[in-house]
């Protein structure tokens, strides 16, 4: 026994009543030099004199010895004794908190169990030291909350700390030591709830003691949570917490309803929403806050605040699932009188006492707030379901609601209206409740409905409809759960003659949108539920699509219910896609009616693909069902589908519906390849002299490009390979003699060209490149000459760099249209698209093609030779669009048709062009020239990024007032008004606009004049009124023309330009 006693840890308070020479250090190796480092640390870190930095520093060094294991917190524990034991106020804080800094950086390391047992001891014979407490609630929290593989604090030692904090004065605390001090209870209860329920009502009473008169949010946070822990901890009838409830239930009921609200600069991350759920939890911790807890919340409920009120139906709710089916047995009539209080004001009326419409959001939470009660309440040994369910059935809502189901009656008035719209919305609240209250109230109101077979009015309607549908609702979440479905049979056996009833009330409709719109929602509620398609015959099934597809067919008759008709069936064919392993009848029919439609001369082509489209997206049986359909109307092609109105489905079914495919790249790979394969059969058996229309080509061309680029590498391979042999089988081997009319099919097969992948080598490629070139030029078609062009410079953007040299290849190309022999806008498009290919891969030969274009906008016609004969002016109007096409956005040339493109390529180009252009400018020979090579410069600066354009402000400014002078189209000059207000907003910029201001402003009255486009005089003015914020003496001069302008402008035909102005002319006359 003695030399057990000398074996056992002794306890901190014992060895620091000990002599401190009689202790050595644990670690007898240590060096000195290591011995007086990690002292020297130890008082840096207490010094108060040092910085905080400084004191942080010798920690982590500490820290580190430790965790090394050089020194033990043994060590640091004698060390400190003079301080933890000192009579100095001051200095036992400093001393406690820092060892309990140094545990707490300790959690994650390993420390034997009978240190951990010592410190534990220590740090809670400390807390009834007022200079220490701080530093032992530090020291206790990290102690409690260590992971058992570091060593944890044993169960008994939490029991003891619980004893102890409970005597503390809590509210004379600071915020800190009483946050630690709530921390560490909860996380006492949450790890030993057993041995710290020993404790019993001392637990719950100490508890009490220590939340009463709190009032810091973060703080209460955790006591809520303490009061969760213990109706947990405590769920006995007779334990400790039911006889202290009352008590305890007083002391946090005088939180709500939580009103906090979170101060601007406050960083901890806490917000109204955690303290209301917390403090929720807390109401619901325990059934003994019933008697307590459901008055309060139904005298907050009557209150006239809005918040009061939402708050109240949110506890309650909760609340009532929590107490369960006993406490709200005892209270069900009171819940349901202040429940209907709230969704019937005065039953008949939707008005409220203080004469306001019914709050939308008090009536939502009402109604949530009844569906938790009634799933509270439910007995599956009470036939009924239950009191509470019981009383709303036999309320005189739902007698109300029988007679009008059981008689064939409109009803006129508007109150009666909205009552009737509100019983359904109760009754479907309560049947979304469980499978048994959907099963009793379905038997309450189908039969009395059924009964009626002449019922047509739609707010009657409507409440069938809302009951269903909340009962497929409650269908749908068992299925997935799995779980039996059979209380169903009593709906299934209705189901048919519901769908009879809606059916019938659809066609007897006619123009009634009211009933329109119910009896599509009852057919779609009908329709979706679980398993109940499949046992349709063929015949019902057709019968009942048939009224949808009525009305998405016509949507200039059904143009209010066709939006609704159109998500009906979508949602049929969803429910058949999710429960059936192949195509549902209901969708095959559905897809066939819309596609056969759609071919039709007198159909709305572009509604229908619009519902095609959003049925897809629905079901992805639907979607493949509809891909072979339309594939096998649009294919395969022949002269007279050429007439018909492919041209306006093909746009459409490229653009919206294979665009379905791109977002589902496993499904799309095979139906792009089947489809691009049969679309060149169809080419190839087409005649190649037939006479093709540019309307019906190009769509065909953009059908070719989207098909193409949905497929993956193999798949572009083999489409790839099939066209160009079907181009070189077709067409003539000697392009000279080339026959005129094979143009269209070199354009559709340019299409694929733009669609291939980089690693996709063509065969021939400088013949190709020749081909493409010759047609482009002679097309005629200057749209189709555009998307050839395109073509050609796709390939150059993915020229190979291991094939022949690119730099060659585009040298070529300028010696094929050099040898042309005339400047036509046609060849100054192709040199554009060939300098955005390159741009865009960040070639250097784009300088030599740039260039070109310079000289065409100096020059005119003979720019490229020496005597061309092309139209001057429309010459360089296409150079100066070239420019803006080099650095625009393009629908060939992206990232996806696979375009080669090299970040920030537009601001590169941009920065290595501005250079020429200026000395081309500089070197203007006529004032003619100046004009087009400042239109070119509009329209390339329009498509360049704005930050670049400000990087070279002080260059581009005198330019871009040129500009706004010389601008030829409003979207251009609008494109230009906008870089300038970019200038006045840039702080680094307006000194380019100070010293121009006169220029600037003269130039923005002269727009605020502009006839042709409101949107250039909306924003002249918005720049007037930003040249406002400019140093005074730089704009007084101009203010009197300035104002004279504006008061002009007041009288503006154009309302958005009259408010403009007159904000702007209330900033200059107040300047």
């Amino acid at each position: 026994m003695e030399a057990r006693q000398c074996n056992a840890p002794l306890s901190w308070s014992r060895r620091l009543a000990r002599p401190m020479c009689c202790f050595q250090p644990q670690h007898r190796g240590l060096g000195f030099l290591v011995m007086a480092q990690w002292r020297t640390l130890v008082d840096a870190a207490l010094d108060s004199q040092s910085s905080g930095h400084d004191r942080a520093a010798a920690q982590d060094a500490l820290l580190l010895l430790l965790q090394q294991r050089n020194i033990s917190i043994n060590d640091i524990v004698l060390h400190l004794g003079p301080c933890l034991t000192s009579t100095d106020f001051l200095v036992r804080s400093k001393g406690m908190t820092f060892l309990g800094e140094m545990v707490a950086r300790l959690h994650s390391t390993r420390l034997e169990e009978h240190v951990v047992h010592s410190l534990a001891l220590f740090f809670t014979a400390r807390i009834e030291d007022s200079a220490c407490l701080h530093g032992a609630l530090l020291g206790c929290n990290s102690l409690h909350k260590r992971a058992k593989d570091v060593g944890e604090v044993a169960a008994q030692d939490a029991v003891q700390v619980i004893k102890t904090v409970k005597w503390l004065d809590m509210q004379s605390l600071a915020q800190q030591d009483r946050l630690l001090c709530f921390e560490l209870l909860v996380t006492l209860v949450e790890r030993h709830p057993s041995e710290v329920g020993t404790l019993g009502t001392d637990l719950v009473t100490g508890a009490a003691q220590l939340i009463e008169g709190e009032k810091d949010p973060r703080c209460l946070l955790l006591a809520f949570r303490l009061v969760e822990r213990l109706g947990s901890l405590f769920p006995d009838p007779k334990g400790p917490l039911a006889q202290a409830a009352p008590d305890l239930f007083d002391i946090i009921a005088c939180y709500f309803p939580i009103s906090f609200k979170l101060r601007p600069n406050d960083s901890k991350d806490i917000s109204r929403e955690d303290l209301i759920a917390s403090l929720k939890s807390a109401f619901a911790a325990s059934s003994f806050f019933a008697s307590e807890c459901i008055p309060l919340l139904l005298e907050k409920l009557s209150s006239s605040v809005q918040d009061s009120k939402l708050q109240s139906l949110e506890f309650l709710g909760d609340c009532a699932v929590a107490y369960g089916e006993r406490v709200m047995d005892e209270y069900a009539r009171p819940i349901w009188v202040a429940l209907k209080a709230e969704l019937f004001p005065h039953l008949t009326s939707f008005y409220s006492e203080s004469g306001k419409l019914q709050d939308p959001e008090v009536f939502r939470a009402a109604t949530i707030c009844l569906t938790q009660c009634v799933k509270a309440s439910l007995s599956h040994s009470d036939p009924d379901g239950g009191q509470f369910l019981r009383l709303i059935l036999d309320d005189e809502i739902c007698s109300h609601l029988l007679q009008y189901l059981t008689r064939k009656a409109t009803i006129a008035d508007a109150q009666e209206k909205h009552h009737m719209q509100t019983v359904g919305q109760v009754l479907s609240a309560a049947a979304r409740a469980s499978p048994l209250s959907s099963n009793i109230i379905s038997a309450t109101i189908l039969p009395a409905f059924l009964s009626n077979k002449t019922c047509s009015d739609a707010h009657v309607l409507g409440v069938v409809v809302s009951v269903l549908t909340a009962i497929r609702e409650v269908a749908v979440e068992q299925v997935s759960l799995l779980c039996d479905i059979q209380w169903l049979d009593r709906v299934f056996s209705s189901l048919t003659k519901l769908l009879l009833i809606f059916s019938d009330n659809l066609k007897s409709a006619s123009m009634n949108e009211a009933i329109t719109a119910i009896c599509v929602s009852g057919l779609q509620c009908v329709a979706t539920f679980p398993g109940y398609l499949s046992s349709l015959s063929e015949a019902q099934v057709y019968e009942f699509v048939s009224h949808l597809l009525e009305l998405v067919l016509d949507k200039g008759k059904y143009a209010n219910s066709w939006d609704q008709a159109v998500q009906a069936v979508a949602s049929i064919c969803a429910t058949e896609d999710q429960l059936s392993s192949s195509t549902g009848s209901a969708s095959v029919r559905i897809v066939q009616g819309l596609v056969q439609a759609a071919f039709l001369e007198e159909s709305d082509a572009k509604s229908l693909m619009a519902a095609i489209t959003r049925i897809s997206r629905s079901s992805c049986s639907a979607r493949d069902l509809f891909f072979s359909e339309l594939q096998r109307h649009l294919l395969p092609l022949n002269i007279e589908s050429v007439a018909a109105k492919h041209h306006l489905l093909i746009p459409l079914f490229s653009g919206e519906f294979l665009a379905l495919y791109e977002d589902d790249i496993e499904r799309g790979h095979a139906p792009a390849l089947q489809f691009s394969m049969q679309l060149w059969s169809s080419f190839q058996s087409l005649p190649l002299d037939i006479d093709i229309p540019e309307e019906i080509l190009i769509p065909w061309m953009d059908l070719v490009r989207t098909a193409v680029s949905m497929c993956d590498l193999s798949g572009q391979e083999a489409v790839v390979l099939k066209s160009y042999d079907i181009l070189c089988s077709r067409c003539s081997k000697d392009h000279d003699t080339m026959d005129g009319k094979q143009a269209w099919l070199i354009a559709v097969w340019s299409s694929t060209a733009v669609a291939m992948r980089p690693n996709i080598q063509l065969l021939q490629d400088e013949k190709i490149i020749q081909l493409l070139l010759k047609t482009s030029l002679e097309v005629q078609s200057s749209a189709v000459s555009e998307y050839i062009a395109q073509a050609l410079a796709s390939i150059l953007n993915k020229w190979p760099t291991t094939s022949y040299p690119l730099d060659g290849v585009v040298q070529n190309v300028l010696d094929e249209l050099r040898a042309f022999g005339t400047d036509t806008p046609r060849l100054v498009s192709i040199l554009a698209w060939i300098a955005k290919a390159l741009a865009m891969r960040g070639d250097n030969k784009v300088a030599l093609v740039a260039g070109i274009l310079i000289e065409i906008l100096r020059q005119g016609k003979g720019a490229l030779y020496a005597d061309g004969d092309g139209e001057d002016s429309m010459i360089r109007r296409a150079a100066a669009k070239a420019l803006g096409v080099i650095v625009g956005d393009a629908k060939a040339l992206n990232k996806r048709h696979f375009a080669t493109v090299q970040p920030l390529y537009t601001q590169r180009f941009f920065h290595s062009f501005l250079p020429p252009l200026l000395h081309a400018l500089r070197d203007a020979p006529d004032n003619v020239s100046r004009v087009w090579l400042i239109r070119g410069f509009s329209h390339l600066i329009v498509n360049v990024p704005t930050t670049a354009v400000l990087m070279e402000g002080n260059k581009v400014f005198p330019l871009l007032l040129e500009a706004l002078s010389n601008a030829e189209d409003s979207d251009t000059l609008l494109g230009n008004l906008l870089i300038l207000s970019a200038f006045l907003m840039d702080e680094k910029s307006k000194g380019a606009v100070i010293d121009r201001i006169g220029l600037v402003i003269n130039c923005l009255v002269e727009l605020v004049q502009y006839q042709h486009s409101t949107a250039v005089r909306e924003t002249a003015l918005q720049c007037l009124g930003a040249i406002v914020s400019l140093p005074f003496a730089s704009i007084y001069p101009s203010s009197r023309k300035v104002l004279k302008t504006l008061h002009r402008a007041l009288d503006d035909p154009k309302r958005s330009v009259r408010n403009e102005a007159a904000h702007c002319y209330q900033a200059w006359w107040i300047k």
